[in-house]
């Protein structure tokens, strides 16, 4: 696995071929990391105090659009909130 920054200042992992789920950390106060599972069209989110939520149906296009915004957390609370289905996963640590 390799994490690089691209121009837009958003730090992508590589994740390894098969992996499903590819996911990438922000610059973002109120969220962690954004990751999407394209097949299936689910956006994980995981915010900073570790809550992780899977969003359900999202197209690949609103996946960019987040990661290129220039506030994440607004973004993700107009567009992706109260658009898609959701579940709560979990909560990660560390």
């Amino acid at each position: 696995m390799r994490t690089r920054a691209n121009h837009t200042g958003v730090i992508s992992t590589v994740v390894p071929q098969g992996a499903a789920m590819q996911r990438a950390a922000v610059q973002s106060s109120s969220i962690a990391t954004v990751g999407y599972d394209e097949e299936e069209q689910v956006l994980e989110i995981v915010f900073c105090d570790g809550r992780v939520y899977h969003f359900l149906e999202v197209p690949p296009e609103r996946v960019l659009s987040l990661l290129r915004a220039e506030s994440k957390g607004r973004f993700f609370n107009a567009e992706i909130k109260p658009a898609f289905g959701h579940r709560a996963v979990g909560r990660r640590w560390g």
